[in-house]
């Protein structure tokens, strides 16, 4: 299994509390219309850190899993991957992405449930040059 990582950026004036609405509501059922595409979730920045010393880089992140990359990549050739990206206008900046593999370290991993309750941590590491 692939995944690709995203992380974004509301778009100029937008609100907090309306670019998460948008994006939960709006995008995000576009999104889960996506050919091949097995898993997908959306992790918002905290609210309440905005404006304070842990105020967060981005707005949040989305992981979407694809079976492996054929499958990604018949994604991104889908009618239903382009309404996704024409959408992406609507609240987003910005977005950057990587494509990945997971290489699970800790394994004792909740249910999609208790996980509503937890807050995540997402570091962005960047190689040393040599």
């Amino acid at each position: 299994m692939i995944k690709l990582l995203a992380v974004a950026t509301r778009r100029a004036g937008m609100p907090v509390p309306d670019f998460q609405s948008y994006w939960r509501e709006v995008h995000g059922p576009l999104v889960a219309r996506v050919p091949g595409l097995r898993q997908y979730v959306q992790t918002h920045a905290l609210p309440e850190l905005y404006g304070g010393d842990f105020a967060p880089d981005f707005d949040g992140a989305a992981e979407l899993a694809f079976d492996d990359l054929a499958a990604y990549q018949r994604a991104l050739a889908s009618e239903d991957w382009q309404a996704v990206r024409a959408d992406g206008a609507n609240f987003m900046e910005s977005a950057r992405k990587l494509i990945v593999r997971d290489i699970p370290i800790l394994g004792d991993y909740p249910s999609p449930r208790d996980r509503v309750a937890m807050v995540k941590y997402m570091g962005f590491l960047t190689r040393k040059a040599e």
